[in-house]
Parts: C-alpha cells; structure tokens; sequence
C-alpha cells in the first residue's frame, strides 16, 4: 500500500473510531445508565483533544519512517553506484557524494591511506559544524577514512552513524575492487607488450626482411631491365610505408608509461597516411598536450581503427578528427558525415570492444554517436595525467 494511503488511513481510523465511540457514549450508553446531563460540549472537546494527540503521534512517527526510508534508499542507491566504477579515482569522488547523500551532510571527505595516498572532498561544512569519522576496514585491514560535517538538523544521529558504518564497509569494498582492478590492468598492458614485440618479431621483422631481398631482387635486374627494376622499387616503397606505420605504432605501445609524448605529431602523420583516393581527413582545434606514452598508444588505437572505419565502412566524405583538453582531461573525436548506422544494431567488424577496452586502460571512456543517414562520432575522453596521474 501507498505511504500516502497509510498516512490518511492513520488519521481517518483513529478519527471515526473517536467520534464513534463518543456518539455511543453520548447518545446509547449515559442516557441507558440513567445520566441526565450527557455533557455533550466534553465529549466533543475530548475527542478533538484526543485525536490531535493521535495525529500528532502519528505524523512524528511517520516522518521517522519517512526519514529512515530516504536514508535506505539512499544507502541502496549509494551502494549500487559506488560498486559501479573500477576507477580507484572515481570510487573516491562516489564514496564523497554519496555519503553526503546517505547522511543529510553537507560535507564528506574520504581518504585512502594505501600508496599513492589520495584524499577527495566534496561540498563544505560550516565553522564550528559537529563532524563524524568513521574508519574504512576491509577484511581486517584500514583502507582510509571518511569524514563528515554538517549534518541536517545540526547533530548526527544514531541511525546516520549505523548507516553510515555500512556505507563504510560497502566504499571500503568498492575501493578494494579497483584496487585489485588496477592491478590487473597492469598485468594487461604487460602481457600487451609482450604480445606487441612478438609481433615485431614474426610480423614487422618478417616484412623487413622480405622487402630486403626484393631491394636485392631490384639491384640485379637494374643494370639490364632499369624499367622493372623501378616498379619493383615503387613496390618496395608502398610495402615499406605500411611497415613504418605499424613500426611507429609498436613504438608507442612499447615505451614506458610514465614517459610523455606529444600527441599532434602522431595525429597529423595518421592524417598524411590516409589513403588519397579516400574521404578529405583533416585536423582540426588539436591542442598542444603531452600524455604519457601508454596512453597516447591507447588514444591513437582508437583515432586509427574509428578512422579506418570511416573509409572502409562510412563511405564518407569528410571525417574531422579534434582533440581539446579540459579540465584535466583529454577529449579526442573522429567525425564523418558518412551513412551512419543504428549503434544499437553495431555491424560486426567495427572495433568497438577493442577501443573501449583501450579507452578504459587509459582511465577513460570512450562513447559512440550515430545514427543512419547522420554520420558517426567517436569520442574517447582520458586524463592527461594517464593511469599514475602524473606527466614527466
């Protein structure tokens, strides 16, 4: 039943069963036992009094159980968001807000002691403003602590604190995920780097020494067929400017992380190797930003596989590739005005699992827009800090 029913049936109930009950009196039960002055004005005024004090009753029970019910839903509602992110960064902006939330506050901090240690605020408390702090434990372990101030009504009350203790323990859950998170990403890109320079070496290695001995191939023929020795040559150039493309992107996957590149080189060289018979591929409003080079492998990945489907799937005619940073953060989009699909219903071979998995190794996210007959968007949006959150 509806909270709002049980509210009205709350003070109706009471209120024709006091009236009723003073009907009877006055008019059944005194005049049976011989009473001649049934004292009708009192038994109004009796009944008014006590239905008030039953109204009263309940709508200050009502209202706790209004307030414990927000406070759940909230503690529901927190514990599903925070769980939701593997971002150890993003947890620690969630597990602010949300105890604010669960706790009517208008200020919480949460800070995690393990390495790097990192406090995140959020909202302010007033001077002089009672403050609450509560431990974050998991298994045995403190992770941090969260903080608290200004609550609603000016004191913290019990059941804030009990709420907030599960909060705690679910944030200290959460946090310990994308700790572990972390950790396997790191894992990942260690195992992607050793996947990379196999490929160097059964892939590129292989090409290079192919192309070797067609250049050998073309050093014999030229003192006596100089025309077929040329074509082969134009062949050899073709080939080995693919190589060196694949080389420069084995490059950037395999230098540290923690070391920053540029990012408008590598963007403008994608652009020269577009195919000239291809959609017009321009740059445009690129930002001068240095990512460290992990990232920056991750962002060119995807600015190469959203710029590759533009020409091989779109049939585009212009596609604009933008980057801009802001706020720390750094927004890079591939456009085309080509056909566009139902993103809902994604043709089979666009890359899409790859480049989010790409843009989430980068602390990011990546977000598709399109639609038939309106081109298609490919936006990627990363920290510039990258994954250690610092740019040497």
């Amino acid at each position: 039943m509806h909270l709002r029913r049980i509210k009205v049936l709350a003070v109706v109930v009471p209120a024709v069963g006091l009236f009723g009950y003073e009907f009877l009196r006055h008019f059944v039960i005194q005049p049976a036992l011989g009473e001649r002055d049934p004292h009708f004005t009192e038994h109004v005024v009796s009944s008014v009094v006590l239905l008030l004090a039953v109204v009263a009753f309940s709508f200050a029970i009502f209202r706790l159980l209004e307030r414990l019910h927000d406070q759940l839903v909230a503690l529901n509602e927190a514990a599903i968001a925070v769980t939701a992110d593997l971002s150890v960064d993003r947890v620690l902006e969630r597990v602010a807000e949300l105890a604010r939330t669960v706790a009517g506050a208008s200020y919480a901090s949460v800070r995690v002691e393990r390495e790097p240690a990192r406090t995140v605020a959020s909202g302010s408390s007033p001077p002089g403003a009672q403050t609450l702090a509560l431990p974050i434990v998991v298994k045995g372990e403190r992770l941090g602590e969260l903080v608290l101030g200004g609550p609603r009504g000016g004191t913290f009350r019990e059941s804030d604190r009990r709420a907030l203790e599960t909060f705690a323990t679910q944030a200290g859950i959460a946090l310990e995920n994308a700790h572990l998170f972390e950790q396997v990403q790191e894992l990942v890109a260690t195992r992607e780097r050793v996947r990379i320079g196999m490929d160097l070496h059964d892939g590129v290695v292989q090409e290079l020494y192919a192309l070797g001995l067609r250049v050998e191939d073309a050093a014999e023929l030229a003192p006596a067929e100089p025309e077929r020795a040329a074509v082969v040559m134009r062949e050899v150039h073709g080939v080995l400017r693919g190589v060196i493309g694949e080389i420069r992107g084995f490059i950037y996957d395999l230098r540290d992380g923690d070391r920053s590149v540029e990012l408008r080189p590598a963007l403008e060289q994608l652009v020269d190797e577009s195919p000239s018979g291809g959609p017009a591929v321009v740059l445009e409003t690129v930002d001068d930003v240095r990512l460290p080079a992990a990232t920056a492998a991750n962002v060119l990945y995807i600015v190469r596989e959203a710029l590759a489907n533009s020409i091989r799937h779109a049939d585009a005619s212009h596609v604009a590739i933008r980057a801009a940073a802001d706020g720390g953060y750094l927004a890079v989009s591939v456009e085309d005005d080509g056909r566009g699909f139902d993103p809902g219903v994604a043709p089979r071979g666009l890359g899409l699992r790859d480049m989010r998995e790409r843009a989430g190794w980068s602390r990011g996210r990546l977000s598709l827009r399109s639609a038939p007959g309106e081109g298609t968007t490919v936006r990627v949006r990363v920290p510039l800090g990258g994954p250690n959150e610092a740019v040497r």
